[in-house]
């Protein structure tokens, strides 16, 4: 592989990267922010919008996780890596490759599954405790 080619396919598997971190970052930070919110009376929090695809984002990683298969974006992001010229990162995902990385510390991936069974189970009690602001259909007052 070229010099720039290599480059580009390591500028975008950092681009996977970014973009998968961005997401466990919506759903870490969202759940926290529904609950505080839910103290401190942000009604923000309530926004079917943002509750909707925070539940089916978790929904989606534990059904990945259920049928026992890689991240996505974890198989996009090793991909890039090959191409690029670099080896692949994570032989056992990309969260266990961090945990170990930054946290020293050998995460089981069934420990992993269980967080994010968990995790799933946190974000659909809020649904029950914190209710999202369903959406209202405007009623036409014309007749006919």
């Amino acid at each position: 592989m070229n010099s720039s080619g290599g480059k580009i396919f390591s500028l975008l598997a950092d681009l996977v990267l970014f973009i998968h971190f961005s997401l466990v970052f919506f759903l870490v930070a969202g759940l926290l922010m529904v609950w505080l919110g839910w103290v401190l009376k942000w009604n923000w929090v309530k926004n079917f919008y943002f509750r909707i695809a925070h539940l089916l984002l978790i929904g989606w990683v534990v059904v990945q996780t259920l049928l026992n298969r890689d991240c996505p974006l974890t198989i996009c992001e090793d991909y890039l890596r090959v191409k690029a010229g670099e080896a692949a990162m994570y032989h056992r995902g990309c969260i266990s490759y961090w945990l170990d990385r930054f946290l020293f510390y050998d995460c089981d991936p069934r420990i992993l599954n269980t967080i994010y069974f968990c995790f799933f189970v946190l974000v659909v009690l809020s649904f029950v405790f914190v209710k999202p602001r369903w959406i209202k259909r405007k009623v036409s007052r014309e007749g006919g």
